[in-house]
């Protein structure tokens, strides 16, 4: 027994394709990977971000991101495997690029609109892979599963758009003529 209200979900190890478990996983890990390097860049973005209301986003994001990592380790808890992240080279390139605009010396409003370029790269990236772990989840018949992928997917299509707003209005504010046009 798993969890006491759910005593019997069925696990990876009811699947009858090894490569498919492995694909799989793969896939959890990479998300898994991502969402923590995320939390990592987002506590140095923190600390770099000028304009308050960019703050407040980085807060809210890390907030959603600590969401994400625990429904993911719940993940690994119900499919009965370990604990693991892998990392991507596209990930590291995003993190190396995420140092290097923390570290840059470039006006508050250019470094806020990179941070927040690199978060939306993150967040497109964890779109797409928590939509391919939640397809292949349902094809493998892991309800549970799928249900909680389905949860980070729909909050991280709220985050996306939740950034992609509040980056427009700072810049608007930054930029009051640049508002007539939209």
């Amino acid at each position: 027994m798993i969890f006491e209200d759910h005593p019997s979900p069925k696990k990876l190890s009811d699947q009858d394709n090894p490569d498919f478990i492995n694909y799989f996983l793969e896939e959890l890990k990479g998300v898994f990977g991502t969402e923590k390097e995320l939390l990592e860049l987002l506590g140095r973005f923190q600390k770099q971000a000028f304009g308050q209301e960019f703050i407040k986003i980085l807060v809210k994001y890390s907030q959603h991101t600590i969401s994400n990592v625990e429904r993911l380790e719940n993940i690994f808890v119900l499919a009965d495997v370990p604990i693991a992240a892998s990392y991507s080279n596209t990930l590291k390139g995003m993190t190396e690029d995420g140092k290097e605009a923390t570290l840059s010396n470039e006006p508050s409003l250019i470094k806020d609109l990179k941070l927040a370029t690199l978060m939306a790269q993150f967040n497109y990236l964890n779109i797409s892979q928590y939509t391919q772990l939640h397809s292949l989840s349902y094809r493998m018949q892991l309800e549970d599963i799928t249900g909680l992928f389905f949860i980070n997917l729909q909050e991280e299509k709220k985050m996306c758009d939740h950034l992609s707003s509040c980056i427009i209005k700072e810049v608007i504010n930054k930029f009051p003529g640049l508002g007539s046009h939209y």
